[in-house]
Formats: structure tokens, C-alpha cells, sequence
């Protein structure tokens, strides 16, 4: 390449000296042409970027062109699109659990310990889960718990969602050593049954067993008085039990489908921390103190936080809290003058 450019070199001032120009002038020729060639060069590289540039800005502004027309279309159709996945997911949800229950057979006749879990309508449930834009009427306007006994509960609006309690004379006594009478009485059905017992606090229980025969009636079970034990009932038998123990309300939400099968019983000493009360699979909640002393403190539902007001209230025997968790999220907290076992009955309805 060298050798080359030397003899065209060679060759352009052999042309000048024909000519008859000077060295001077023929090596500025060069350097001239040399140097157009360059500002070419260069001329065409930013002409080439400048392209490329504008190709960029073009594919960029056609794919964002693209995007809004796309979130646009979902936007103005998000009820047909909805409409469209939750047909079509409905439409498989019920086999593909059906499928499931069976596949789980086998695993369950194995480990029959599992069949408390398999029972279960909800093993997770969504602490996010809220209902957009809902009205909130039924508790914007509550600032105390009523007490509805003796009124004709068929009207709609006590049962609207507006809290309220209600004296059931049919509801019976339960303190602990009726508690653990019932036990000992269906202990092999209980065994079977419903043997889990969630407990918090200072003690180390495992099971309904260890939690009701291990103490003398009348007593508290832990010096520092301070347990809390939740005992969910899911099936027939149990369920069946509970309910002639404490007794069943029988001014019951006109409007309802029907009761729950699942049933809770609480049962808390003196000291036991405040607690959340566990949510029903029916949104209609009916609470019976069966013994002791609990001040249940009902806050208003996320959506609705901003209209409506926390209430409390201390729940005596014989009486019914009733509420709606749509509208509102039920705590239990201690009373510091009680020295009772508290024990509380929880159901609810469609």
C-alpha cells in the first residue's frame, strides 16, 4: 500500500513539473487534496450518524406510540377483558380443584393428620384484599354499638351491616369447666376431629388435649395468666357439639343463606393480649360470650376509614354481637378489673 501511494505521488509531480510549477506548489496541490478528502470523509460519517439518529427517534416514538394505544384499548375494554379471563378461569377452577382433591387422596390416606388441612376452606388468604370504590353508608353514620333486645330484628336495617347486640335468653352458661365436660365427653370424636389448638402466650400446649385435661376446672391454667387459645371447628361433629353447649341464636339475619359450617371458640385469661378476631368465611358474624369479661373493639374496614369511626363494647353472657367484617374488622382486647377465664363463641352467615 506503501509503494503505491509513493508512485502516485511520484506521479502527481512529475505531472506538475510538466506544468512547470514548483516544488511548493505541487506539495500544496497534495496537502489541499488531501485535506478535501478528510472534511468528505467526516461530512459523510455525520451525515451516516444523523440518519441513525433520526432511525432511533422514529422506532422509539412508534413504539411509544404503540404502548398508548395498547393501555388505551385495555383501559376503555377492561370490563370485556375482564369479563373474558374471569370467564374462562371460572370455567376451569372448580375441575382443576375437584382434580386436585382427588390427587390429594392418596396423600391424605397416608397421613391422616393431614385431614384438618384438607378441610380447610382457605389455607392463605390475601391481607391486601379490598373492594374498590364500595359504599360505606352502613357504618358512616355509627357511633355506638346498639342494644337491639326485644326490637324485631326482620328489618333491613339491622342487618345492613350496622353493629349491633341482642339478648338470647336460650344462650347458655360456658366457663371453662363446661368446656372441658364437653371435651371429655366427645374426647375421641374431638381427637379425631379437631385437635389443633393455636395458643399464644407462656405456655407450650400442643393440642386440645394437653390444653384441657392438664388444668383443674376453675383455675388459670399459667401463672402469668396471660394465654390465649383459638379452637376452630370445621366439621359436623364438632361443630354439631358446640353448638349445644353455648346454645344457637334464634333472631338470625332474615336475608342470610345460611350458617357457616365452621365455628371458633376463644378462650383467654385475664392477662391475654389484645388479638385480632379471626375472620369468618361468612361476612355476617355473630359473637356469644360465654363466660368472663372481653371489651371487643370493632375499626371500620379499609375502605372505609376515612367515614366511618371506631366502636367499642363490653360483651356480656346471654348477649350476641352481631356485625358485617365488610364494613368493619372486630378486635378483643383484656379487661384490667376481670380475673376470669374468658370464653367466647364465634360463627357467621352467608
Amino acid at each position: 500500500m506503501i509503494n503505491i501511494y509513493k508512485r502516485e505521488v511520484e506521479t502527481l509531480k512529475n505531472l506538475g513539473r510538466s506544468w512547470n510549477m514548483s516544488e511548493k506548489e505541487i506539495d500544496k496541490v497534495i496537502e489541499d487534496s488531501i485535506d478535501f478528502f478528510k472534511n468528505q470523509k467526516q461530512k459523510s460519517g455525520t451525515v451516516y450518524l444523523n440518519l441513525f439518529c433520526l432511525q432511533s427517534m422514529w422506532r422509539v416514538l412508534l413504539s411509544s406510540l404503540f404502548l398508548v394505544l395498547v393501555l388505551s384499548s385495555l383501559i376503555i375494554y377492561k370490563k370485556s377483558v375482564q369479563n373474558i379471563i374471569e370467564r374462562n378461569v371460572q370455567e376451569i377452577i372448580y375441575p382443576g380443584m375437584k382434580l386436585f382433591r382427588k390427587l390429594m387422596l392418596p396423600v391424605i390416606k397416608t397421613f391422616p393428620s393431614l385431614t384438618e388441612w384438607y378441610d380447610e376452606n382457605c389455607l392463605v388468604r390475601n391481607p391486601y384484599f379490598q373492594i374498590s370504590d364500595m359504599d360505606c353508608w352502613p357504618c358512616s353514620s355509627v357511633r355506638s354499638v346498639l342494644n337491639l333486645t326485644g326490637s324485631d330484628l326482620s328489618s333491613d336495617q339491622y342487618h345492613s351491616g350496622i353493629p349491633f347486640i341482642y339478648k338470647e335468653n336460650q344462650m347458655k352458661f360456658v366457663g371453662f369447666r363446661e368446656l372441658q365436660q364437653m371435651y371429655k365427653n366427645n374426647k375421641e370424636m374431638f381427637d379425631q376431629h379437631s385437635r389443633r389448638l393455636e395458643i399464644t402466650g407462656s405456655a407450650s400446649w400442643k393440642n386440645v388435649e394437653e390444653f384441657l385435661l392438664i388444668t383443674p376446672p376453675d383455675t388459670n391454667p399459667t401463672e402469668n395468666r396471660d394465654i390465649h387459645a383459638s379452637w376452630k371447628l370445621i366439621r359436623l361433629e364438632p361443630t354439631r357439639a358446640a353448638r349445644y353447649l353455648f346454645g344457637f341464636p334464634s333472631q338470625i339475619p332474615y336475608n342470610t343463606a345460611g350458617t357457616a359450617p365452621e365455628k371458633f371458640i376463644l378462650i383467654d385469661e385475664p392477662r391475654a393480649s389484645p388479638y385480632p378476631l379471626p375472620t369468618t368465611e361468612g361476612s355476617t358474624v355473630f359473637v356469644v360470650q360465654g363466660s368472663g369479661s372481653r371489651l371487643f373493639v370493632l375499626d371500620p374496614a379499609p375502605e372505609c376509614q376515612s367515614e366511618c369511626h371506631r366502636v367499642s363494647l363490653l360483651l356480656q353472657p346471654q348477649h350476641i354481637l352481631w356485625y358485617n367484617w365488610w364494613y368493619w374488622r372486630a378486635s378483643s382486647f383484656p379487661l384490667l378489673t376481670s380475673e376470669e377465664i374468658s370464653i367466647t363463641y364465634i360463627g357467621s352467615y352467608y
